[in-house]
């Protein structure tokens, strides 16, 4: 299962920071910053992973 928001294909993305050890940097400088993808079911009744943006959205548009 990718993780991808089913919605508007928000994907983890590549990240960068240094820190410094013991006066050097360490070379482990890259990392990913993941969605915050979670569950909602949709007025059909499905399950679908999106982004937390999305469901607020979504919550929205069902409750009026």
């Amino acid at each position: 299962m990718t993780k991808i928001c089913a919605n508007c294909n928000k994907k983890s993305q590549s990240a960068s920071h240094y820190k410094k050890v013991h006066s050097q940097y360490n070379p482990t400088k890259y990392y990913h910053q993941k969605p915050n993808l979670q569950f909602i079911k949709t007025k059909n009744g499905k399950r679908v992973l999106v982004c937390s943006k999305c469901r607020k959205k979504m919550l929205k548009e069902m409750a009026s």
